[in-house]
């Protein structure tokens, strides 16, 4: 529940659960391996992180506030990435920094997110998994032993029953692994250890990519005129030209080009009309011999 972090030089392991060679080689294994590893304070800090971190556990392993364990404890369901915010606790409180952290399970393996929102991960800040070190580890020497006497038979290997962690990998060169490619990373598990859906980090299934899609936004062409000899008001209602012509029939087949627009009088002057003194009517339509109540009907620009 409380804090342990190195006080000197040099790396400092934490093990929680060992097994050993009993008392003779009939005997089996012995040792301390609990049933159920509860963290609730930290192990490490980023500032003075652990060396190498070990959990064995018969059962569960869970880490996170006090009431957010004893409600993991009380529901056999219970899910981590829906509920970790409904626990206060320390924003980007890390529980385990180390530069390995290994763990056995044969129950759940829980995490609380720590972090402000469930846009971001915090919890866990240790260095990335290796093919040596797997994050989630099957040890070789306890497969198949009975230990304490025949007491209980280790069975790592067919892995725990969900896992749900929150955190960063840290790179050996500096760099920093986080958000939803951790979920990527190889060394998550042990060989031996099959992958199953309930296994999560940082919300994402082992081995799948869940970062949201990129969204490509395509634009249709404009269409092509180049056949079309003769538009009306008709013909273009509640298409994408809807007003954009008048009640007046255009031709807009060879004969659309810049020469071809009637003006009135030359008052749309040269290359710029709006700059023009006096064009300001023509534009707002408040030139009277510009429209289809003149007689003959005059197109307007």
């Amino acid at each position: 529940a409380g804090t342990i972090a190195p006080a000197g030089a040099g790396p400092v392991n934490v093990q929680v659960g060992f097994a050993r060679q009993g008392a003779s080689p009939s005997a089996g294994l012995d040792g301390f391996i609990p049933g159920e590893i509860d963290i609730t304070g930290a192990l490490g800090s980023s500032t003075a992180p652990l060396g190498g971190v070990d959990l064995i556990s018969r059962g569960d392993i869970l880490i996170g506030a006090p009431a957010f364990v004893a409600a993991a404890q009380a529901d056999s369901t219970f899910d981590a990435v829906q509920q970790s915010s409904a626990f206060p606790v320390a924003a980007d409180q890390v529980f385990v920094a180390s530069a390995i952290l290994q763990a056995s399970a044969q129950g759940r393996l829980i995490q609380q997110n720590s972090a402000p929102t469930l846009l971001t991960f915090a919890g866990l800040d240790i260095g990335a998994p290796s093919a040596s070190a797997p994050l989630i580890a099957a040890p070789a020497s306890l497969q198949g032993q009975s230990i304490g006497g025949g007491a209980w038979t280790a069975d790592f290997a067919a892995g725990p029953t969900q896992i749900d962690l929150f955190g960063q990998f840290r790179l050996p060169g500096g760099g920093v692994i986080n958000g939803l490619n951790a979920a990527l990373q190889p060394d998550l598990v042990a060989p031996p250890i099959a992958v199953r859906a309930s296994y999560r980090i940082n919300s994402c299934a082992f081995g799948q990519d869940c970062t949201p899609p990129t969204i490509a936004i395509q634009f249709q062409p404009p269409p092509d005129l180049s056949q079309v000899t003769q538009v009306d008001q008709t013909s273009v209602q509640g298409s994408a030209f809807s007003g954009a012509v008048g009640v007046l029939p255009i031709d807009v087949g060879s004969t659309l080009t810049p020469t071809a627009i009637q003006q009135d009088d030359d008052r749309l002057g040269s290359a710029n009309p709006l700059t023009e003194t006096g064009n300001g009517d023509l534009w707002s339509g408040g030139d009277a011999s510009c429209g289809p109540s003149t007689n003959p009907p005059t197109v307007c620009p």
